[in-house]
């Protein structure tokens, strides 16, 4: 997952409950690694079980 993502940050896709945000997340069963990329830099905000739903983005990062 991390080289994934230091090699290709934009990779995961939006948050599908928040799309009009900047969250990404990329899922590596059964969790959710929820990420932004902000100045070149790749920040995981918060990880997930998939049978969870998510808080709101500005809660957890």
């Amino acid at each position: 997952l991390l080289t994934r993502l230091k090699k290709f940050p934009e990779s995961g896709r939006p948050l599908p409950e928040f799309p009009e945000l900047s969250f990404r997340e990329v899922i590596v069963s059964p969790y959710r690694f929820f990420y932004k990329v902000k100045d070149n830099n790749v920040w995981i905000v918060a990880v997930w079980h998939g049978a969870q739903l998510p808080d709101e983005p500005e809660k957890i990062g």
